[in-house]
């Protein structure tokens, strides 16, 4: 309503820098379902949100129709007049893009309006990376424990084919492998692990 814009939407870039994902948007002032289906090649795909990424500065259309910085497929699914892509920054990464659109005219964006929403893509930067973090931390505790786990199943064990049925069999559910070789000959122990592609 601020700004005037029919469609606004959010994408986070993966940590190769290749590819942009939807994560949410609103068209008209309702959420617009179809944009976590989205996918940008930054690399092989001209758009606003790939210039904005690799420039770390916004990035306004007039005349999105005629411009060839702008994905047409974008535009022709959001419906896209003007637009305004502002990248999300930390002192690290570009972690994502604001996406935003007239549908119904053609307009500048101000200066005082590119403050703006410079200022909200800072604060959302940042809010991505404490989730981002978070995620890898709690992937990490995950981890930690199920190695825990499994230590204390196999100081379990006294039995020496027991040890090893226990590996195999932990390890195999832990990793999601096909299957698990260990072969033990004195105090060493050797594991060969095999994974088919899925």
């Amino acid at each position: 309503r601020l700004l005037r814009v029919g469609f606004v939407g959010v994408v986070l870039v993966d940590e190769d820098g290749r590819e942009a994902t939807g994560v949410y948007a609103e068209a008209a002032g309702k959420p617009a379902a179809w944009w976590q289906e989205t996918r940008v090649d930054l690399h092989g795909e001209p758009s606003g949100i790939a210039r904005a990424f690799f420039d770390a500065a916004p990035v306004t259309v007039f005349d999105v129709e005629e411009s060839s910085l702008v994905s047409p497929r974008l535009a022709r699914l959001v419906g896209a007049r003007s637009g305004v892509w502002v990248p999300m920054a930390t002192d690290d990464r570009v972690a994502g893009v604001m996406v935003l659109a007239t549908t119904d005219e053609q307009r500048e964006f101000a200066a005082e309006e590119l403050s703006i929403l410079q200022a909200v893509a800072a604060e959302a930067a940042l809010a991505f990376e404490r989730l981002r973090s978070a995620a890898a931390l709690a992937e990490a505790l995950e981890r930690e424990k199920r190695a825990a786990e499994i230590v204390r199943r196999l100081r379990a064990e006294l039995d020496p084919d027991a040890v090893v049925r226990v590996a195999r069999d932990e390890l195999t559910q832990a990793l999601a492998l096909d299957s698990v070789a260990i072969d033990v000959s004195g105090d060493q122990a050797r594991v060969d692990v095999e994974r088919e592609s899925r």
